[in-house]
């Protein structure tokens, strides 16, 4: 169903189901078992899920992208770069920050690997293994958000960033979340908004 103008984006929240759940689930819970970023066998394994199940192309950049993404997570330490994501709790305007600029390291080091800039699939990787605080990025949900919120969207707010896009989209669904608790919806559910963007992208 395509999401034309807010007020569809709000009728379409009260009647979404998160019917995503059953495919985020085997990815989400190797995030919570392995959460950290020092064994290849298990930092490969996640990558492999997020950028199989969600179709995020990474083989598009170099032949055995995903284990070389692996390796050199390890060996730069990425858990010094998510850190900060692991002190928040939702993503809000105070977080986006951090958000953002996790984000755009990611992306830099899986430029490293596949001379792309990956803003999809680091978006997804980070948003399973902080679901409630990183929104998801891919085509379709950046011009349901786009088509939203662009024309309230600040100029030249990212950029300089290799991920401006994602800045961007991350502003758009700040708006549309600020949207749904004018609404009476106190505490929007991230995930939900995701798929919603993603359908009406279609």
């Amino acid at each position: 169903m395509a999401v034309r103008n807010t007020k569809g984006f709000i009728n379409a929240y009260t009647k979404a189901e998160y019917w995503w759940e059953p495919l985020d689930r085997p990815i989400l819970t190797a995030c919570r078992m392995m959460p950290n970023h020092v064994a290849n066998e298990e930092v490969f394994a996640k990558i492999a899920l997020v950028n199989r199940v969600y179709r995020a192309n990474l083989h598009l950049g170099t032949t055995n992208a995903e284990w070389k993404l692996a390796e050199l997570l390890v060996r730069m330490k990425f858990d010094n770069t998510i850190a900060q994501l692991r002190k928040l709790k939702s993503f809000s305007n105070k977080t986006k920050a951090s958000v953002i600029a996790a984000h755009e390291d990611f992306v830099k080091i899986a430029y490293k690997v596949t001379k792309r800039v990956e803003n999809s699939f680091c978006a997804k990787y980070l948003s399973s293994h902080f679901p409630a605080v990183l929104p998801i990025f891919d085509s379709k949900s950046y011009a349901t958000s786009w088509k939203l919120k662009g024309g309230s969207l600040g100029k030249d707010l990212y950029d300089n960033n290799r991920n401006c896009d994602y800045g961007y989209h991350c502003e758009a669904i700040l708006l549309l979340i600020t949207d749904l608790r004018r609404e009476g919806i106190s505490n929007p559910n991230l995930k939900l908004i995701d798929s919603i963007l993603y359908e009406s992208g279609r």
